[in-house]
């Protein structure tokens, strides 16, 4: 079935591009630049939409759209300097057989402009040489227009950020035709400094005033900063309280020096009851049902209750979050739940208890503390043990480090992820599991060619126990194998077997994502290559780079606003396992 879901999946996509070959129409092949020699071809390709065509991208040859594009090259050169740059008539070459149409387009860059001079008018405040450092630009260097506009902006962000909230920016540029020298003049208009009068704040019907000035990074009677009053407002929409926020200085009725500033908001619907149904490979169908009270008596604090039920879990559980204790940047979130786990090799049952202080050191670092409380109950245990792995209760503490630069939760397209968690149960904490566990997840994403994004991670942990590492409880060891780890082996099938090649969990594991590309093919569907690495080993004596168990495979993505739906297949490599996996997810695998 699997299989066959996958096949028509493929067959629709090939089908739909043979059926635009079909109509009427020459389809380009080929588009070349020829003349251009400090813009290469492949930025001039960006430039314009009449691009080759590709698998899953045929591009249609247009007559209009070919103008357009050859305005829009002109546009692009003369914004790059060469105010001399012409575009030629394109050379276009016609096969009827094949129905295909190759482009060459004959550019002539002629010289580039440079800045001769520059030159700051209206400065009282700041020096000439600090403006200069502050816009980025440099005398000699070519005349682009978009580094302007960036001096620009850069140059009232200094202004604005030392209480010159009016001050205006606005360059000019002068030409020496014969040449090719632009001198370039920036005239500022300072106007007054302002400092912070009062805040109004209009809008919070429920929300009490004090949690909207915590949120604020300004304080009364201080030097105007806008990228204070800009954080300030990114502030407050995080706090998931508020449909629109809006932070406005506006002149004070008391004192022609002061501004105050304005906050319109817009609260958003603070209770909620959500319901959510899926579908995956592993736990089959899934349910989640939820319900929330974000905003408290108009605190903030946040009570909610959910039930999560699939063929693998069942999950009771009841949270309570404090964004800020007592008005610091701590954040405090408490759950206790009920759960019922169904795995390969045993069944647990949990009465769990957490409570985790996080704080965020910056927007990218992040701190976690925390303290996992469990009365754990194994059941159907079907792996050979030793003595004490079955004691399965867990009272442990956890410190956490997270660094994450992704420029998106759900679909990240660029940045970096680290996060080293440490735990230890026992010891100072009272626990019959006595262990101390560490795990390191490094993931990177860069965009590529074309709107690819091409991804890696790499997991490393490691697990020991005071007491020998075989009597630590099987619900707490390492395990690989499925649709977020190695995609190409059963789920939870890679790593310490007993006789009966049941998963009996391991105390080290590295789990590397090697490579994963990912491609756009149309709109919100993507295909994937990738290529996966990793074991789970006893005892860290084992792990060897021969010992890696490794996969490659393909997938289909479907872009969500909430996440990413996975259909993926994956082949062993060089491995006593060689039937394929295929996989039906909701998110990354990593």
């Amino acid at each position: 079935m699997r299989f066959r879901l996958f096949t028509i999946l493929l067959i629709f996509l090939f089908s739909s591009g043979m059926a635009a070959s079909k109509k009427d129409v020459f389809k380009v092949r080929k588009v070349e630049f020829r003349g251009n020699i400090e813009i290469d071809s492949q930025t001039l390709l960006k430039v314009i939409l009449m691009r080759p065509s590709h698998l899953f991208n045929p591009v249609v040859f247009q007559e209009a759209i070919l103008l357009d594009d050859l305005d829009a090259l002109g546009t692009y050169y003369n914004r790059q300097g060469f105010l001399k740059a012409e575009i030629l008539d394109p050379v276009i070459t016609i096969d009827s057989t094949k129905r295909k149409v190759d482009i060459s387009i004959q550019v002539e860059e002629g010289a580039r402009a440079r800045i001769e001079d520059l030159s700051f008018l209206g400065n009282d405040t700041y020096s000439d040489s600090t403006l200069l450092k502050v816009s980025g630009l440099e005398p000699g260097k070519p005349l682009i227009a978009p580094q302007i506009e960036k001096a620009t902006l850069q140059l009232l962000r200094y202004y604005a950020d030392r209480g010159y909230l009016e001050a205006s920016v606005k360059p000019t540029t002068r030409l020496n035709d014969v040449k090719d020298k632009a001198f370039v003049d920036i005239v500022i208009v300072e106007h007054s400094q302002y400092k912070i009068g009062g805040v109004e704040i209009d809008g919070n019907d429920k929300t009490r005033s004090n949690v909207i000035h915590r949120e604020l990074d300004f304080k009364t009677d201080e030097i105007a900063n806008y990228s204070r009053i800009l954080s300030s407002q990114k502030n407050l929409y995080l706090t998931g309280l508020f449909e629109r926020v809006y932070l406005q200085p506006v002149p004070s009725l008391s004192d022609s020096t002061l501004r105050d500033i304005h906050i319109e908001l817009k609260e958003s619907q603070a209770g909620e009851l959500n319901f959510s149904a899926g579908y995956g490979s592993i736990d089959r169908f899934r349910f989640k049902i939820q319900f929330y009270q974000a905003n408290l008596r108009g605190t903030a604090l946040k009570i909610g209750l959910s039930t999560r039920l699939s063929s693998i879990q069942r999950v009771v559980e009841a949270q309570f979050t404090n964004p800020r204790i007592r008005g610091s940047r701590w954040r405090l979130d408490v759950t206790q739940g009920l759960e019922k786990h169904f795995e390969p090799s045993y069944d647990l049952n949990r009465i769990a208890s957490r409570v985790a202080l996080q704080k965020k050191i910056d927007r990218r670092l992040s701190i976690t503390l925390s303290q996992r409380n469990e009365l754990n109950q194994l059941s159907n245990v079907i792996v050979d043990t030793l003595d004490g792995a079955l004691a399965a209760d867990v009272h442990s503490l956890r410190g956490q480090l997270t660094w994450d630069t992704r420029d998106n939760l759900f679909n990240p397209t660029s940045g970096i992820l680290i996060d080293w968690l440490n735990e230890i149960a026992g010891g100072p904490v009272s626990s019959s599991n006595a262990f101390f566990k560490s795990n390191l997840r490094v993931t990177y994403q860069r965009p590529t060619f074309r709107g690819s994004v091409l991804a890696s991670s790499l997991e490393i942990g490691s697990l020991s126990s005071y007491g020998g590492n075989y009597r630590i409880s099987l619900q707490e060891r390492f395990y690989a194998g499925g649709p977020n780890s190695l995609r190409g082996f059963a789920y939870q099938s890679v790593g310490p077997m007993d006789a009966s090649s049941n998963p009996q969990g391991g105390f080290v594991h590295l789990i590397w994502n090697v490579v994963e590309l990912r491609v756009p093919v149309y709109k919100s569907l993507q295909t994937a290559f990738f290529v996966d690495a990793g074991n789970v080993w006893r005892d860290r004596s084992e792990l060897s780079g021969s010992k890696l168990r490794k996969d490659i495979g393909v997938g289909l993505h479907y872009i969500t606003p909430i996440g990413v739906i996975r259909l993926e297949t994956a082949y062993p490599i060089n491995d006593e396992v060689t039937a394929p996996r295929v996989f039906f997810s909701m998110g990354y695998g990593f």
